[in-house]
């Protein structure tokens, strides 16, 4: 096994400088599922065991659980960050990340093409995006980079603890390469996730209905299964820019990831037409597994002066989702802040708000009185819960953040018939006078 060049290192670790500026400048924004997984690891290490649906309820307003399949990787960074604290669980985070572009640069083949799919991804605000709320897509794809560059089946395996889609990959990697050991890891990995779903959850199957329920009650901005292939070219232009794009399809057929990355997609679709939905993360975290490969393809078909303004256009194409991602940022600056400005204001009691705001809050809250503390507020009134009822059941404030994420439009038509005998605080940053 060759030891990394200092010029690799170096050069990933000047790649990752936006990275660390992100982080310095505006601190981390980890976002609702990694907040879920946060506090279910903190139950984890104070009680010893973990318990999320003990009775494999999904359709019970009463009932509060994060929106979220738990993933045995994430559990295990939670641990870390739970014991270890911020400064040392931010040092971990960024490391995840500094070892994704470091091994694009490495499954690039070093040289050229790898300082392209590094720079690439160090200005790609997609990427950073995933970095600065702590995506399990960041180990997913350092995972499955360094599983490339060394050509290791058991870190292809490895990637399935931290996404279902790792399956894909693990499996692929193992039967084309016949590797015992990563089929055991990959069966460790199924028996782990099953134990969660059976001990922690109540039910083997919890998560897959828990996941179909959640997309109904909560109305998300989902493709369906007509959509999702437009939407699909329009992400990959996003996310990847016109000429690696361009340059990625010309030459799929050689792409050593081709055949599980199509695979990982119509396992997306299929999710649709079983009731899933398909987040723009989903993709990302797939469309970036082919940054390497996509700025070798781009090298290769330009020559001279034309090749340096191909590789200028790559890099300008990286820069494309900026305005947007900036603006998300802004949004959940502004949740993360209101809810740590609202907090010491609530009463005590029963808290309603939107299940992707209740983890947050609740680890703001140092997880005190979580989870009998909350009720999701879009869920109970998607099930026909009344004012009435919500008062029987203990709450006395409800939280709304105006977001089309954070408020579904149910819930915010429900806002509008409260009596006013359950005070609202809306956290937004335009709220209505």
């Amino acid at each position: 096994m060759t030891k990394p060049s200092p010029s690799s290192l170096l050069l990933s670790l000047l790649c990752a400088v936006p990275l660390f500026v992100i982080v310095v400048v505006m601190g981390p924004l980890p976002d609702s599922d990694r907040a879920a997984h946060s506090l279910w690891a903190g139950q984890l290490v104070r009680e010893g065991g973990l318990s999320i649906s003990p009775d494999g309820v999904v359709d019970d307003w009463r009932s509060f659980y994060p929106n979220t399949v738990p993933k045995p990787g994430d559990l295990f960074l939670g641990v870390i960050g739970v014991l270890s604290g911020p400064l040392l669980e931010g040092m971990v985070w960024f490391v995840l990340s500094w070892a994704v572009i470091f091994g694009a640069i490495k499954a690039a083949g070093g040289g050229l093409p790898g300082a392209v799919a590094g720079a690439f991804l160090g200005v790609n605000p997609v990427f950073l995006n995933l970095c600065i709320t702590r995506s399990p897509a960041v180990p997913f794809m350092a995972l499955l980079f360094l599983g490339a560059y060394r050509g290791s089946p058991a870190a292809f395996a490895l990637s399935s603890m931290v996404r279902p889609e790792g399956f894909i990959f693990g499996v692929w990697k193992a039967l084309g390469q016949r590797s015992f050991p990563a089929i055991l890891i990959m069966a460790l990995s199924a028996a782990m996730w099953s134990l969660v779903n059976i001990l922690a959850c109540g039910d083997l199957f919890w998560s897959g209905r828990e996941v179909r329920y959640c997309v109904a009650a909560m109305g998300y901005d989902t493709p369906n299964v007509v959509t999702y292939l437009p939407w699909l070219l329009l992400r990959a232009v996003t996310v990847l820019g016109p000429l690696p794009l361009a340059a990625l399809l010309s030459r799929a057929e050689r792409w050593e990831l081709l055949r599980p990355v199509v695979l990982n997609l119509l396992f997306l679709w299929a999710g649709l037409a079983f009731g899933s939905l398909v987040l723009p993360r989903y993709a990302d975290q797939v469309l970036l597994l082919a940054v390497p490969f996509a700025m070798g393809a781009v090298l290769d078909s330009f020559r001279g002066k034309s090749r340096v303004a191909a590789l200028a256009l790559c890099i300008a194409g990286a820069t494309l989702p900026w305005a947007d991602t900036i603006a998300s940022w802004r949004t959940e600056t502004a949740l993360d802040g209101n809810l740590g400005a609202v907090l010491a204001s609530l009463p005590e009691g029963v808290i309603a708000a939107n299940e992707l705001v209740v983890p947050r809050l609740a680890v703001l809250d140092d997880g005190r009185g979580y989870p009998e503390r909350y009720v999701a507020l879009d869920r109970a009134v998607w099930e026909g819960a009344g004012e009435d009822e919500l008062q029987a059941h203990g709450v006395t404030a409800i939280v709304i953040f105006r977001d089309d994420f954070y408020l579904s439009d149910h819930a915010a038509a429900w806002i509008e018939t409260l009596s006013g005998r359950i005070p609202v605080f809306d956290i937004s940053p335009n709220r209505p006078k």
